[in-house]
Order: structure tokens, then sequence, then C-alpha cells
């Protein structure tokens, strides 16, 4: 979202009749999709090659039943999660690189759980895999929402929260000529700025 504010090409965006939430999943939906395939093509091509080129014993773990229908579930639930951090986060800060960061720092607890299971500190059992994904799975559903009531579409054109307490301009109702149309822009734009 700052990155399109940054470039310009979020106004058109926000001017159509679309509803945040819809706006905001189509926004994920284009990244989800082609993250998920990405991250699947991947597993795919490391599973293809321990198969091809492993010792068998490496080959056997890696089709063991436990881990590969976890990871089949995993990829797409920690996908979610991390396009909903960075989501959240863009539409809250104003500058790319600072998105950028704390997005990072967003995915890092899921990261931080596969690790503590890698090194064996936490037991991956099939119940404690099970509660993980039920739970990333309730935690992605919530941040959906959560992320669209965030979404502000003048905060995002204009960087600034709206103003309630400042009433409108009233509209011109006898203007003549192209400098009085221009004029009277100019004043809106000073009030919104107040």
């Amino acid at each position: 979202m700052v990155g399109e504010r940054e470039q310009g090409t979020l106004e058109p965006v926000l001017t159509t009749p679309v509803g945040r939430a819809e706006l905001v999943i189509g926004k994920a939906a284009a990244i989800f999709i082609p993250a998920v395939i990405l991250g699947y093509l991947i597993f795919g091509v490391f599973v293809a090659i321990t198969q091809l080129a492993a010792a068998s014993p490496v080959a056997a773990a890696v089709l063991h039943a436990p881990q590969l229908p976890a990871a089949l579930v995993f990829i797409p639930l920690l996908a979610a999660w991390a396009i909903w951090a960075g989501l959240a986060i863009s539409t809250r800060v104003s500058d790319t690189r600072v998105a950028q960061q704390l997005a990072v720092l967003g995915s890092l607890p899921p990261v931080a759980l596969a690790a503590l299971m890698s090194f064996q500190v936490i037991s991956p059992t099939f119940t404690l895999v099970a509660a993980l994904a039920g739970g990333l799975l309730a935690v992605d559903c919530a941040a959906c929402l959560v992320v669209a009531r965030l979404f502000d579409r003048e905060r995002l054109i204009t960087g600034a929260r709206p103003s309630r307490g400042i009433p409108a301009p009233a509209a011109p109702q006898d203007i003549q000529s192209t400098g009085e149309v221009t004029a009277h822009r100019k004043g809106e734009l000073r009030c919104r700025r107040l």
C-alpha cells in the first residue's frame, strides 16, 4: 500500500466503488497465489532432488508422513500470515523501507517456532501441529478483518488521519469562470490541510 502511494498508483484504485474488505482481499490474493505456487514449486524441487541425489535415509525422512503433510499445510498458512502482517503495517506507515523492515519483524514469530521445532527444543507431535495449524488459520482469518478495519482510504491518500471535527466547506453556489473554480479548489485544499 505504501509503495503504491509513493508511486502515485494508489489513488485510481481507491476511487473505485469497491469495499475495503474486497480491496484488501484482492491485494492479498494477488500476493498469496504466486507465493503459494512458488512455495509448492520450490518444495517439490527439494523433494525431487532429495529422492534422486540424497542417501536413502535422508530421502525416506523427507517423505515421512508427519513432515510432508505438515509442509503442504503450513506453506499457505505461513504465506497468509506474512501477507496480512505486511498489509497491516503497510496501511499505517508512510515509508516503504520502514514497512518492509517491520513486515520482516512481523514474520519472525512463526519462523522462531519452526526453528525451535527444527532444533528439537519443541518436539513436533501430530496434536501440536494440528493445534498450530488451526490456530494459524484462525489468526489468518481474524487478520483479514483487522486489516480491512485498518484500511482507511483518506489516510492512504493524504498520509494523515481523517478530520472528523472540521466540517467540509460548502459547495459553491454561483461559480462563473474557470478561475473561480480553481480558486475554490485551492480553498478546499487549504481547509483540508488544517
